[in-house]
């Protein structure tokens, strides 16, 4: 007995190796198709999470009919309403009590109380937008509103927080 380890020509000296095609390919055949049905069910997996976070998230945000309650007075909301063409339109809007927005300069819908001489906005819906402090009166029915969502959790800076 020799100490030598046998090389690889050696220890396949002694084997004859057969290759039968057909084998081969059902192999083949069978690993893609486990391949195949491992994807599929990650992938319906994946999906599967996704709608029931979409679930979720519908169920925090719903509409609120303005018959069932008004939101905070001047905090943005997200308003609905039908306009004049009859289209639904959603926009950015905060709902003004009486006496609690101010009338300034480019604000639309002075009071008509009598009492506060023109220096608050009239009562009701008023389109805003989050960089500037322009209100416009919104002159439809707004009939539904919801609660506007948290911005995304990428830095203060971003935010304009």
């Amino acid at each position: 007995m020799t100490d030598k380890p046998l090389t690889f020509e050696e220890f396949w000296s002694g084997y004859v190796l057969t290759f039968d095609e057909a084998e081969w390919r059902e192999r083949i055949d069978a690993t893609c198709e486990w391949s195949k049905d491992a994807a599929r069910f990650a992938w319906q997996a994946r999906e599967e999470i996704a709608l029931k976070r979409e679930a979720e998230l519908l169920a925090e945000r719903q509409w609120v009919s303005v018959a069932d309650g008004m939101p905070h007075s001047n905090v943005p909301v997200l308003a609905y309403y039908v306009n004049i063409l009859g289209k639904g339109r959603r926009v950015r809007a905060q709902y003004a009590a009486l006496h609690s927005l101010r009338l300034d300069e480019e604000c639309e819908g002075a009071c008509a109380c009598g009492e506060c001489e023109g220096e608050w906005s009239a009562p009701g819906w008023y389109e805003t937008n989050e960089h500037e402090k322009v209100n416009w009166w919104v002159d439809e029915e707004v009939t539904h509103w919801m609660p506007l969502p948290d911005p995304p959790s990428i830095g203060a800076k971003e935010n304009n927080e």
